[in-house]
């Protein structure tokens, strides 16, 4: 095994406080072994901060963890002593070995072996991968090495808040989660969540950059006058760059939490003293009600407002250092478009001062705005208006009254903005096909969609269009055969291989297009619907067989989370 940070010169003090009283050292790990084999729930002093344990192969503790921490659908992390054990469970390639086992020690995301040792349904939900973790604090490896079987590692928080520290934190936040609290008496100096990656297209994709990543700066081509990039709304970072330098905080979160709101602030600040940094200029979201955006309207500072998909695409340059013109492809669920309308399925040439949208997803109605994230049959309802009686079965098995009133509201145009995402896209299949029509997380309905693939080389037909001086993808005959196939019996799972094969289709057909046009071979790709592994492979793979050169993030996430490195390097070019 690697030699990661349980290798200690100096064994910390271990104690263990629970309604029973407190015990030191030995009987302090032996009480939490015993409590958890008992299906207890323990939370444990880390590295960045708690986490929460129970034991992994225990339906009823995970179910309890879950309640317990209003954690109702995402998926929770697995800590295994050693890869041999991960082997029981997990696919491993060479590559993710060396991922898992290195000294950055991240939470991976691996391919599920299908009824082979058994772990509880509730650490996933059915999806067909698993996080996996190694141990990396002499604590854990305590652990691990006397309770015998894998355990679930967890955030020690309440869901979407920061993660607990110190004991009086965790006493007062995790009182009515944890059983027991297992302690050590090393200050925690860094409030820091664990990094989540995994493997694909020939390299490491971040998920979440935390512990073990975020220390390492990006270093830009240009150098810049001081800049606070504010990131975005949803898994949001922030990043400060001055000179050639950009230093991209950790993991915040989303900015929905009244404390993580609190945490962002403090951390903005807590950055800019560590690296001496006073901005000259800060930059934000298009979007003015994300709470980056009025944080940073609010610092009377010159502030420049960058479109999302433009940040994504940003990002990616700044971490191989272009500047020249590019070909973006950013697919995610939300971000405001320049037109007001929300984008999310976008190809746009970019370099780092300027964009031009020349293609997109085709606008379909959204009705309820935020709601529908939620909901993914109204996702559905508004792809496919106002042909929804070509859909009875599908719309049978919802309630008619309200289908009768978000359809009104989709004709009245209230609350009903128009979407390109390629997130809405996915949750209106997964919604068709009785997969999910209501959610718990962003991204479950995509999630599970993409857990039940079946190898197949079909795909669904679509009309490229003409728009103006651009292009517009339509997917109407995508979403009829698609129904068509469920109808008459398609197993869901080829229906679903069907879908993806599509999308990567019509994602070259339309680069080719550009390409003829534009002369342009380089081609980035960012946004979170690229955390969909199927989705990227095979993306990767065609546009490389048609001699695309392609650009994917690997040190930043390719999700919301590269944002503000984005952000940071428009910035820089603005104003430089």
């Amino acid at each position: 095994m690697a030699q990661v940070a349980i290798y200690e010169k100096i064994q910390p003090i271990v104690y263990f406080q629970s309604q029973g009283g407190t015990l030191y050292k030995e009987a302090a790990v032996s009480k939490a072994v015993e409590m958890i084999k008992q299906g207890k729930i323990i939370a444990i002093k880390g590295l960045g901060g708690y986490h929460l344990a129970v034991d992994a192969q225990n339906e009823e503790a995970v179910s309890r963890l879950r309640q317990r921490k209003h954690r109702y659908g995402k998926p929770l992390a697995v800590m295994m002593l050693n890869t041999k054990e991960v082997e029981k469970y997990c696919e491993i390639s060479a590559s993710e070995k060396e991922i898992l086992e290195s000294m950055r020690s991240p939470i991976v995301l691996l391919k599920r072996k299908r009824g082979k040792a058994p772990l509880a349904f509730s650490l996933t939900k059915g999806l067909d991968t698993l996080g996996v973790m190694l141990p990396y604090t002499l604590i854990h490896k305590m652990l691990l090495e006397r309770v015998g079987f894998p355990l679930v590692m967890t955030s020690g928080n309440i869901s979407e808040e920061p993660i607990c520290t110190n004991e009086e934190e965790a006493y007062s936040r995790l009182k009515d989660v944890a059983d027991g609290f297992l302690h050590h008496d090393r200050p925690i100096r860094n409030r820091i969540d664990d990094s989540v990656c995994f493997f694909a297209a020939g390299g490491i994709r971040m998920v979440r950059r935390g512990r073990g990543f975020c220390d390492d700066p990006i270093l830009m081509k240009n150098s810049s006058e001081p800049v606070l990039a504010c990131g975005a709304f949803y898994k949001n970072t922030f990043c400060l760059l001055e000179e050639n330098t950009a230093y991209v905080s950790h993991h915040i979160g989303d900015l929905d939490s009244t404390l993580t709101f609190k945490y962002y602030k403090e951390e903005i600040q807590k950055y800019m003293t560590k690296y001496s940094i006073k901005p000259s200029y800060v930059v934000r979201d298009l979007h003015p009600a994300y709470l980056s955006s009025l944080f940073a309207d609010e610092l009377g500072l010159p502030c420049l407002k960058v479109q999302h998909h433009h940040s994504h695409i940003a990002s990616v340059m700044a971490e191989y250092g272009l500047n020249e013109k590019v070909l973006g492809i950013a697919y995610d669920g939300t971000g405001l478009g320049t037109d007001g309308n929300i984008w999310g399925g976008e190809f746009l040439l970019a370099n780092l001062v300027e964009f031009q949208r020349v293609a997109h997803l085709k606008y379909v109605p959204l009705p309820g705005g935020d709601m529908a994230i939620k909901h993914p049959f109204r996702c559905a309802l508004g792809f496919i208006y106002p042909n929804v009686h070509k859909f009875s079965k599908f719309l049978y098995r919802l309630n008619k009254n309200q289908v009768n009133i978000i359809l009104k509201q989709i004709e009245t145009k209230v609350n009903t903005p128009l979407t390109s995402s390629m997130g809405r896209l996915f949750d209106a299949v997964a919604s068709i096909i009785d997969i999910k029509d209501t959610v718990n997380y962003e991204g479950q309905a995509a999630m599970e969609l993409e857990s039940i693939i079946l190898p197949t080389n079909d795909y669904y037909k679509y009309h490229i269009t003409q728009e103006g001086s651009g292009f517009c993808i339509d997917v109407n005959m995508l979403f009829e055969e698609l129904y068509s196939d469920y109808i008459n019996g398609v197993p869901k799972g080829i229906i679903s291989g069907k879908f993806h094969n599509t999308v990567i289709k019509f994602t070259v057909d339309m680069a080719k297009k550009i390409s003829n046009i534009h002369n342009v071979n380089k081609v980035v790709l960012s946004g979170g619907c690229f955390q969909n592994r199927y989705l990227l492979e095979g993306l990767h793979r065609e546009l490389q067989s048609e001699g695309f050169k392609v650009y994917i993030p690997t040190k930043m996430p390719i999700n919301d989370g590269g944002i503000s490195l984005g952000q940071a390097a428009i910035a820089s070019a603005h104003f430089s």
